[in-house]
């Protein structure tokens, strides 16, 4: 029987924990959900949520830190957090590049390892800080595990 994959952002991610006794003292749940952080920067509140890390599906540096430089002056510009965001993402077609990142040696490692993983049963939820309304690379990653499962 196949597992699943799903996304969530981290601060849905530590309101499930919160709110399911059975992960106050492991975060690791009992029906198989494996929760995989999915990107760069991983502070204490991101490490304390998700079960391990697969840093090699999230974006590659020099994207991140463009789109983080892009999206600081966005909002120094006026823009609310949110739009400048998804702004700095379409100027620099963020989406198209991480598209290519994910055809890389790397990414496809990492994805054939959750794939199987997937098949094997495990149910996969990824999990990155992009908030509700935020365009976020988890969603196609899970679309790129979804077309492996034939999903």
């Amino acid at each position: 029987m196949a597992g699943s994959v799903d996304t969530m952002s981290l601060s849905r991610a530590k309101t499930d924990s919160v709110s399911q006794q059975s992960r106050l003292t492991s975060f690791a749940s009992d029906d198989g959900t494996t929760y995989i952080g999915i990107a760069n920067v991983e502070r204490d509140d991101y490490c304390d949520v998700v079960d391990e890390t697969e840093s090699r599906l999230a974006p590659p540096d020099d994207l991140f830190w463009q789109w983080y430089h892009t999206r600081e002056r966005f909002m120094d510009d006026g823009l609310l957090e949110c739009n400048a965001h998804n702004e700095a993402c379409a100027e620099i077609e963020y989406f198209e590049r991480f598209e290519s990142y994910l055809n890389t040696d790397e990414a496809q490692e990492a994805l054939t390892v959750l794939t199987e993983r997937i098949r094997d049963g495990e149910d996969i939820v990824l999990v990155c800080y992009c908030g509700d309304g935020k365009q976020c690379h988890r969603h196609p990653v899970a679309e790129r595990l979804m077309s492996r499962l034939d999903v």
